[in-house]
């Protein structure tokens, strides 16, 4: 193929690179954090909003192909069983937990990715009561196995994430550890948002007792209960 051919073909290949700003992580999540507070139940919005999030550039959320890979993070049928894993063993049913931290995550990615326990897809390694950063780190960390597995144990929803490897080779892993933290971060609030909704009266008085640490943060919640039974804060005594 001549030069002229191969610029030609070049131009009609749609490119598409991601390069997050990996050093800005308090922005990220506040960033993240509006798009939630304002985001639908609409999935293609939402990875349309978080485009430039994950690096696809400031002007992103208007290009076409940027939105239809963010989006594919979020429906691709690699995330099922470890998305369904973190919700089962992190969120169960819970709401108000932390968030985590980038950089602690990715360390723990770093350090965990090539051993057998943490990719092994069949028993999580993680205890019960571990810090958000290993429930993180495991999740993404099943999510590389699939991107480094061989062609028929994948699907090609997420190719453009693979290949990303061949143009960013030596920010690869953080670059894969970025766009799915903060997605597995949007899933956790938008899963805890579904419990605190679907959680009866009696659920919420407990976990707002739970939160007690102070005589004074008790007093303050009383009167918060106290409210919230004659129907003052927007919570509706649970039906006999």
């Amino acid at each position: 193929m001549s030069d002229r051919r191969k610029s030609s073909a070049s131009q009609r290949t749609p490119t598409c690179v991601i390069s997050p700003a990996t050093d800005r992580p308090d922005e990220a999540e506040n960033f993240l954090k509006t798009v939630f507070k304002h985001s639908t139940d609409d999935v293609r919005l939402v990875a349309a909003e978080l485009a430039p999030l994950f690096g696809f550039g400031p002007n992103s959320a208007h290009n076409v192909l940027a939105r239809s890979r963010a989006y594919y993070i979020f429906i691709s049928p690699e995330i099922k069983k470890p998305l369904d894993e973190f919700v089962l063993e992190y969120t169960r049913g819970r709401w108000g937990i932390p968030l985590p931290k980038f950089a602690p995550t990715l360390a723990l990615v770093k350090q965990h990715r090539d051993e057998v326990a943490w990719r092994n897809s069949a028993s999580s390694p993680i205890d019960k009561d571990s810090v958000p950063e290993e429930y993180y780190a495991r999740f993404i960390i099943l999510m590389l196995k699939q991107l480094e597995a061989p062609y028929p144990a994948r699907t090609t929803m997420l190719d453009w994430l693979r290949n990303q490897r061949y143009v960013r080779e030596d920010t690869w892993t953080e670059d894969v550890c970025w766009v799915y933290f903060h997605t597995l971060m949007f899933l956790q609030l938008k899963a805890m948002e579904i419990c605190k909704k679907k959680a009866t009266f009696k659920d919420r008085a407990r976990h707002r007792i739970s939160q007690l640490t102070t005589p004074d943060s008790f007093c303050d919640l009383l009167s918060k209960f106290i409210l919230s039974r004659k129907g003052l804060c927007g919570v509706q005594e649970e039906e006999p």
